[in-house]
């Protein structure tokens, strides 16, 4: 029976092993049977489908591409994998294999974080009833700027608030925020009896799922979430 072996990087040589039934989809988004959470992989980055005794394997059209064994894939082309053959998509390597690896189970959806924090959510609420407004999922390892300039990954328009605000990025220690020099500056607040009390300024600091920040004065905050929270 066919196997890819994922060896995670980061985890010390830690190997999790997947039985290829008919087929199995790749990609950053929930949905695929494996998901990784890396801006280097696409969100359906590719299938793998079982051929007679061994794997074929199928670009989705990604962005940055899949090598086997060292060279590109092409795009959307449909390539016979055979033992031994090493695919490598953003900073994850599969191996294929008749032999299950070190961790095994039947192809269903698997999260590999590799060492880092799984996705957070980052969202604009309203007020004191912290209505969402709008909101953005960051994977591992990515950022976003948060400001009132529209090169901004999310616009956010209030006289308080700066063209380039405030960063959050989900670093491998958890969630963190950094104001970018902002005018009217970003704070800690926390909701009680229907008031917004502030807590402290924020420079650059590590923030808990739940958080809540304020920029300047503006009447909504940013609320990082984990999510698995509503």
């Amino acid at each position: 029976m066919p196997y890819l072996t994922l060896k995670l990087p980061g985890e010390g040589g830690l190997e999790a092993g997947f039985l290829v039934k008919q087929e199995l989809t790749i990609g950053r988004e929930a949905g695929n049977e494996i998901v990784l959470p890396h801006r280097e992989v696409s969100r359906k980055h590719c299938v793998v489908r079982v051929v007679g005794e061994m794997l074929s394997l199928e670009d989705l059209g990604s962005s940055n591409g899949t090598q086997i064994n060292g060279k590109l894939a092409p795009a959307q082309g449909v390539q016979r994998l055979g033992e031994g053959d090493q695919i490598q998509i953003g900073p994850f390597l599969f191996l294929v294999s008749t032999r299950p690896g070190k961790r095994s189970q039947s192809a269903g959806t698997m999260l590999a974080t590799s060492g880092l924090r799984q996705a957070i959510r980052v969202r604009v609420v309203h007020g004191v009833q912290a209505r969402p407004m709008e909101s953005r999922d960051l994977q591992m390892s990515e950022g976003l700027v948060i400001g009132s300039d529209p090169s901004c990954d999310l616009v956010v328009s209030h006289p308080d608030i700066s063209g380039r605000h405030l960063r959050i990025v989900n670093a491998p220690d958890g969630p963190r925020a950094e104001d970018l020099g902002s005018a009217r500056g970003t704070f800690f607040v926390r909701l009680q009896d229907g008031n917004v009390d502030r807590l402290q300024r924020l420079v650059r600091a590590n923030v808990e799922p739940g958080s809540l920040l304020q920029l300047g004065e503006a009447p909504f905050m940013i609320e990082v979430v984990g999510l698995g929270q509503r």
